[in-house]
């Protein structure tokens, strides 16, 4: 009789390569078989040789997909750009239309934030207009560095906006008449203002004016609105008039000197530090 063999079979080792992973920008997920490994920048270093499928994403932006051929040893490089080609959800439909009209480059019936970023000039396109009532689309504009004179002239149903922080120049009159308005929040990029950018904002609680301005021509304060320096921009002011009503908000270390400062010697009753 011939004799048993004993033949013990070893489970053979696996083979790894390595995968070093970037995204623009940073902080992107990846997925490595639909299993989450981290965050770019990622490097791992011990992946089975072979194909893999890789999936890079991050919220508010595209994602980025393909196939990785792992080899013994070896360390693959994937690098990605993910798109910001999310779209916009605009709650004001007359601003969807402007924005669809002349903005949306590649035609297909959307306005994404990659879109909203290329554009450079609203051209006073929203000027005039009586039907837009929120604008607060506008913090998507992240090129844009100026509002032209008359901006945002008569729009009287206008109640909601917001800037993105590239805004640095705000044009005369940029407001004027926008009756419905609320709440003008100027952000700290911003350093020239025009005149009257708030004339006749009969509905206007308050406005933000940031510390970074080095100069506004003129502006006056409407009955009832609240006016809220940031710093110390008393000498950036040409002129200012303030209403009876109105109340000018000031940082504390400040109060001293802004009720004893020319220009707002008329004014200093309603001048409060906080």
């Amino acid at each position: 009789a011939q004799p048993l063999l004993n033949i013990k079979l070893t489970t053979p080792a696996p083979i790894y390569g390595e995968a070093n992973i970037t995204s623009t920008p940073t902080m992107a997920d990846v997925f490595v078989d639909d299993v989450l490994m981290g965050q770019t920048p990622l490097f791992l270093p011990k992946v089975l040789i072979g194909n893999h499928n890789v999936t890079i994403k991050r919220e508010g932006y595209g994602f980025y997909s393909t196939i990785i051929n792992i080899s013994e040893n070896k360390t693959i490089e994937l690098s990605s750009v993910l798109n910001n080609d999310e779209e916009i959800d605009i709650q004001d439909e007359e601003v969807k239309i402007i924005c669809l009209e002349k903005w949306d480059f590649n035609k297909d019936g959307k306005f994404s934030k990659k879109e909203a970023e290329e554009v450079v000039s609203l051209e006073r396109l929203f000027s005039l207009n009586r039907k837009v009532e929120n604008l607060e689309v506008l913090k998507y504009f992240k090129q844009l560095k100026r509002l032209n004179d008359k901006e945002f002239y008569l729009c009287t149903s206008l109640e909601k906006i917001e800037f993105p922080n590239s805004l640095e120049v705000i044009g005369d009159s940029a407001f004027a008449e926008c009756r419905n308005i609320k709440d003008i929040i100027i952000p700290p990029s911003v350093y020239h203002i025009g005149s009257g950018i708030i004339t006749d904002c009969s509905s206007l609680r308050q406005i933000d004016i940031p510390a970074s301005i080095i100069r506004l021509k003129s502006i006056s304060i409407p009955n009832g609105t609240k006016v809220v320096f940031r710093g110390d921009v008393s000498f950036a002011i040409s002129h200012i008039f303030v209403m009876p009503s109105s109340l000018i908000m000031v940082p504390k270390k400040y109060l001293k000197h802004y009720k004893s400062h020319p220009k707002f010697k008329n004014w200093k009753k309603q001048i409060n530090g906080y």
